[in-house]
């Protein structure tokens, strides 16, 4: 039987976020590069920073939940059903970036764009061996 995990909104938004940084790894570079050409300090973490989850409701007073990506303005990048509920909406644009992540992670294993080997396998998962080359 599946377990069932429930999210807070807060963890929602973070994940929703992170899945922005996998689907959209460009905006998330652009925007890292963006803050240390503009002298900010500190440690930008996994670039997740350069996205927004937006809340808004509709002409049909459903709520509408966006991953939204800052250059001058907010733009849109990726948006869920529309839901009476608050929740709901985060919840379906949760769905829609966690499927679309997982299908672009899976192609990017085909193709053998993430390093190709599998260093370790576990269970049914695997810890792929990367090429850390470009970290020296």
């Amino acid at each position: 039987m599946a377990e069932t995990v429930t999210m807070s909104v807060t963890e929602m938004r973070e994940q929703i976020k992170a899945n922005g940084v996998v689907l959209f790894p460009s905006k998330a570079r652009d925007y890292t590069s963006r803050q240390h050409s503009a002298g900010t300090t500190g440690h930008v973490l996994g670039g997740s920073e350069a996205f927004e989850v937006v809340v808004t409701r509709n002409e049909t007073g459903d709520y509408e939940a966006f991953l939204a990506y800052s250059e001058d303005i907010l733009k849109p990048a990726a948006y869920g059903e529309p839901d009476p509920s608050v929740v709901d909406a985060l919840r379906s644009l949760l769905d829609v970036t966690a499927t679309a992540a997982a299908e672009k992670m899976a192609v990017a294993l085909e193709i053998g764009g993430w390093g190709g080997e599998c260093w370790a396998s576990y269970g049914g998962g695997k810890v792929l061996e990367l090429d850390d080359d470009e970290d020296e």
